[in-house]
């Protein structure tokens, strides 16, 4: 949409493309020619001096992204030496233990963050602390002092369940959250969500099926289903269940409630879809609703 023609850039970071935006941008690869233009024209004609490009060498796609001299390319991964990777890893439900090599040297990271994507990111964000001239030590008390972004992934606290909410509305991000969780939980894994009105259709059976294969147990709800019929998008979702047991419970603070309900010690809890979100658009009115309030809310109803 040429809406950042007018800015010069000194820093890209690519960190992933996945099934997004497919209902503007029509396929993968056309969103992977909008997103390269950030790296292979805006960083290529920037004015700036000491352009540089962080890039995912994780990603597939990464070499369509890398620009021509003279912007340095920076590259990081969770799997292999490159200018930014990581040298050991412990995770569990209450955080992340990092050894991490940053430009040849060697950073420990203590973070509360969930989730071997957020290394990732904390990667991706040491190398950007190093470009413009960050400290070492400046970049590691600011990454362990982060204690999350509302609504990725974001602790809800109380003494039952690891309660999560997280923006998940894409097939690859659900799967990645709860590929994470699985692999983390010590108990069963609930899920809630829903899918969007008004957007990508081809993606809600395959979180469907996804959602099947991954939670133990699903309560499939509305999200923003703007003019369409909620009802009918989550019978779209629900087309891609296929083995473990789900629930349809339309009304979302209901279906939060229900999760609350369910969850035991040692459970985790996703509420995944709008993440930060504090609103529902409903046909063409928009009404308050944030996950978190209404999680906290239903807690504290349980509590009494």
């Amino acid at each position: 949409l040429h809406r950042v023609d007018g800015i010069s850039f000194r820093t890209g970071i690519f960190t992933n493309l996945t099934h997004d935006h497919l209902d503007y941008h029509g396929d993968l690869d056309n969103y992977k020619s909008a997103k390269a233009l950030l790296f292979r024209r805006h960083l290529e004609e920037s004015a700036k001096e000491n352009r540089c490009a962080i890039l995912n060498g994780d990603d597939p796609v990464v070499r369509d992204m890398i620009p021509s001299q003279p912007v340095k390319s920076l590259f990081y991964s969770l799997k292999t030496p490159s200018d930014g990777y990581l040298v050991s890893s412990q995770e569990d439900i209450r955080g992340l233990k990092l050894e991490m090599s940053v430009m040849g040297k060697i950073v420990s990271i203590h973070s509360p963050l969930v989730g071997l994507f957020n290394a990732s990111n904390i990667l991706a964000s040491s190398l950007y602390g190093h470009a413009v001239g960050v400290p070492l030590a400046s970049i590691k008390k600011g990454v362990e002092g982060l204690g999350g972004v509302p609504g990725r992934l974001e602790r809800v606290t109380n003494g039952r369940a690891s309660i999560f909410v997280d923006y998940a509305h894409t097939p690859d991000a659900l799967r990645k959250v709860l590929e994470m969780l699985n692999r983390l939980k010590e108990g069963r894994l609930i899920l809630v969500f829903g899918c969007g009105g008004d957007r990508d259709r081809t993606k809600r059976p395959v979180m469907g099926g996804i959602a099947s294969r991954m939670a133990d147990m699903t309560i499939i709800t509305s999200d923003n289903p703007r003019s369409e019929d909620p009802k009918s998008i989550i019978q779209e979702v629900a087309q891609g269940f296929h083995g473990s047991p789900f629930k349809v419970i339309e009304n979302r603070r209901d279906a939060i409630g229900e999760g609350i309900k369910l969850a035991r010690e040692n459970d985790v809890l996703l509420v995944a879809g709008k993440g930060h979100e504090d609103y529902q658009i409903i046909g063409d009115k928009v009404f308050h609703f944030s996950d978190r309030e209404v999680i906290e809310e239903c807690l504290n109803v349980v509590r009494r």
